[in-house]
């Protein structure tokens, strides 16, 4: 990261994608939610778009550091539930991502008993390069998620932060009504005073979509806007000063402007002495 460096046959009523967009609300219960634990296991990460996310993920040695994510579900209801983690490249492909006492796979299914907790770890040593993609989470039940942002380096404590899952809720019914998306997914950033401000951003849905971001100074004056055309499940994760100069020495606030209910984001803010910590986007 550097800085940021079985088979199931639906009945005819349902279609697959509204079943599974269903069991991603965690709207099934009984027979049907059971046969939905089946379809989220063969799920094609490519032509879904994850309600619930991670904008960045990481694992890895790049030398003199050693970064490692790892996810917290909390599963609140009085059944066992389960998720499914899928992984993205930066380019959108399937990123294979390796759990500490599991497998190497873009998709892995998480079994959460009921009220339980699952800690899920990618093997920080499992790649001598750092490794750098985002998450989507389907979802059966009534869980919530956490991150974990783990950096090591020889000489000095280890610096952690955490970030809460970013859900976007959906509609209560199998056939979604038309509903107020969010309108706006904004961050804070910070480059002044030798902090640095870095971000990710993922488009999440399954076709191409232009991330269009507007910087403002603490002013409310605006400084710029960007455009970045991203392919469907893209990814983009950088330095704001070092992509964008005009950002050096500033401080305010990003926004997206157009399909805002289409990205996820993640920021951290990085303090002079290395320590750092995370910018979480606000939805309205």
């Amino acid at each position: 990261m550097g800085r940021i460096n079985g088979i199931f046959e639906a009945p005819k009523s349902f279609s697959r994608r509204s079943l599974l967009a269903a069991a991603g609300a965690g709207l099934l219960t009984g027979p049907l939610a059971a046969d939905a634990q089946n379809l989220l296991a063969a799920v094609d990460p490519t032509a879904v778009q994850p309600t619930s996310t991670f904008a960045h993920i990481t694992y890895g040695s790049g030398g003199v550091e050693i970064w490692t994510t790892s996810f917290v579900f909390i599963n609140s209801d009085a059944t066992a539930s389960s998720v499914q983690l899928l992984t993205y490249s930066p380019d959108g492909s399937p990123l294979a991502v390796p759990v500490v006492g599991g497998t190497t796979d873009s998709q892995h299914v998480i079994n959460i008993p009921a009220g339980g907790t699952v800690q899920v770890d990618l093997d920080e040593y499992a790649s001598n390069s750092i490794i750098r993609g985002w998450a989507g989470v389907i979802l059966t039940g009534n869980v919530r998620g956490q991150g974990i942002f783990k950096q090591r380096v020889s000489g000095r404590p280890d610096f952690e932060a955490v970030v809460p899952m970013l859900t976007r809720s959906q509609p209560a019914c199998i056939i979604p009504f038309p509903t107020p998306l969010p309108a706006v997914l904004a961050m804070p950033f910070d480059n002044t005073a030798g902090y640095v401000t870095s971000v990710a951003f993922a488009n999440t849905a399954t076709a191409a979509r232009t991330l269009d971001l507007e910087f403002v100074d603490q002013s409310g004056v605006q400084i710029f806007l960007a455009h970045e055309p991203m392919p469907a499940h893209n990814q983009i994760a950088f330095e704001t000063a070092g992509r964008y100069p005009a950002l050096a020495g500033k401080k305010g606030w990003m926004r997206v402007l157009n399909s805002a209910s289409d990205f996820t984001a993640l920021g951290f803010r990085f303090n002079p002495s290395g320590a750092f910590t995370t910018w979480l986007p606000v939805l309205g």
